[in-house]
């Protein structure tokens, strides 16, 4: 069952009374239960375990020694990169069940207000700023300027959310970071 169509999915580019009404109903019910979706940097292996499960994919990162695991929680597909066992960057996307003709998953929008949520949960404690936006992305500093958010936009709504610690920038970018 295409869970889009019938407005149960949680916030698909939702339209009309009845549909903003169950897609602020289900957000609600996420956003308050004690279930968090949101992984959080510097967890460690046995805490994204107890979050998510077991991931759905693991993939080694040779070229910087990462290890990379893939977590479904519908309608989510969690990424977390960790650097030394512990999470050090993480890629949120949320899907709408359905696979393209190449097997991968539909992308679906993220509401604003879920996106805030998640930039909330790994604010540990400082401000995130906004460093600009365009087209393409809205970008984010932690006040304490050890994490950056990308909110990465998609036929004018946010496709993916990318939270990265600055650990992670510096083993990526070390030549911009230094």
């Amino acid at each position: 069952m295409d869970k889009s169509k019938n407005g149960s999915f949680l916030c698909v580019m939702c339209s009309g009374t009845d549909m903003t009404l169950k897609c602020g109903v289900a957000m609600l019910l996420l956003l308050s239960s004690p279930f968090s979706l949101e992984a959080r940097l510097g967890e460690d292996e046995a805490e994204l375990k107890k979050r998510f499960g077991n991931p759905v994919e693991t993939q080694k990162v040779t070229k910087f020694d990462f290890v990379q695991h893939i977590y479904k929680k519908h309608p989510f597909l969690i990424g977390v990169t960790l650097i030394d066992g512990r999470s050090a960057s993480e890629q949120y996307t949320m899907t709408t069940g359905e696979t393209t003709d190449q097997g991968k998953p539909k992308l679906a929008a993220i509401a604003p207000d879920l996106a805030q949520a998640i930039l909330k949960a790994n604010a540990a404690g400082a401000e995130w700023n906004e460093l600009g936006s365009d087209e393409e992305a809205q970008r984010f500093m932690r006040s304490d300027e050890e994490a950056l958010a990308v909110f990465f936009k998609g036929k004018g709504f946010i496709s993916e959310i990318r939270i990265s610690s600055s650990e992670f920038n510096r083993h990526l970018f070390p030549k911009v970071t230094e």
